[in-house]
């Protein structure tokens, strides 16, 4: 297995290459945008589908193994397919390698178990080589919002680290809640990455109030949303209000200043949840990306 890895990642380094002598434009917005909306309607539509399925009303259709099965699959081509091609189009090589790297291996997970381990080990060490290409781009007039975000993509993959070899059975009883906490701590910090201002975090800080309330007042069934939907598990009511909150505001800024990037990164983050699984991985890897283009210019975010 480790042989047929080691060629695989081979063929995928040969192959960046070739995609970065091929394709010349990086990470313009109609890049972010065809990426970004596939694999939001991907991780939307598995994330729904969980919640319908424990709802009271029986739903026939997405009761059903086979509809599980499609969404399932659309959850996790949808996030790689937009990662690869954020991978084809970067211009730094640690960068092009990580995306392809985790775009590959997590189209390869759909297609059979067998692989699932070496994607959890394949997704964690690309993300990280995306983070470290991205870093090599720091510029010092922007250090502090530089800096800031990065602890915000810090956070992100922290928890994606945790959250997935918890998954696989590595102290899962530690791991588990740790990544939920980073997950959290990095969903409310996503304002301070795509520079948010004042009207959008005034939403998010009213949608946090509204959610902590809610979680208040029905502890059971909001509990349950959020370990259905969010995979989050030991979560505190207000750290997920803030989570919630800074999403929120992350989108909003998206909407209200038409910054496609804000927009579908915090969506992305909003319907994957806690990276506790490959489809939902996929998804925060995307997200950490168009969060760390906008930190260090690798295109616009507005279009």
């Amino acid at each position: 297995m480790s042989q047929s890895t080691g060629g695989m990642s081979e063929r995928v380094r040969s192959f960046a290459g070739t995609a970065s002598r091929v394709v010349p434009n990086s990470q313009t917005p109609t890049v972010r945008l065809s990426a970004g909306l596939v694999a939001v309607v991907g991780i939307a539509l598995l994330t729904l589908t969980r919640i319908a399925v424990n709802v009271p009303v029986g739903l026939p259709l997405v009761s059903s193994s086979v509809w599980f099965d499609t969404v399932t699959t659309a959850a996790v081509v949808g996030p790689a397919g937009g990662i690869i091609l954020l991978g084809v189009t970067a211009e730094e090589a640690w960068e092009r390698i990580g995306l392809i790297l985790v775009g590959v291996f997590g189209l390869l997970s759909a297609l059979t178990s067998a692989i699932a381990v070496p994607a959890v080990g394949v997704t964690v060490a690309g993300s990280w080589l995306l983070l470290i290409g991205q870093t090599r781009g720091l510029k010092r007039q922007d250090y502090r919002w530089q800096s800031l975000g990065g602890l915000v993509a810090i956070a992100l993959l922290g928890s994606l680290t945790l959250s997935l070899f918890g998954a696989i059975g590595v102290r899962p009883a530690a791991l588990r809640p740790a990544g939920t906490t980073l997950a959290l701590v990095g969903m409310a910090m996503t304002p301070l990455a795509v520079r948010s201002s004042l009207g959008p975090l005034a939403v998010g800080a009213l949608t946090g109030v509204g959610t902590f309330s809610l979680t208040a007042s029905a502890p059971f069934v909001s509990g349950a949303i959020v370990l259905i939907a969010g995979s989050a598990v030991g979560a505190s009511a207000v750290l997920l209000a803030a989570a919630v909150g800074g999403l929120t505001a992350t989108i909003t800024e998206g909407v209200m200043r038409h910054r496609i990037t804000p927009a579908v990164a915090g969506l992305l983050l909003l319907m994957a949840g806690v990276p506790s699984s490959i489809p939902r991985a996929l998804s925060v890897v995307l997200a950490v990306a168009l969060i760390l283009g906008i930190l260090f210019d690798t295109g616009s975010d507005s279009a």
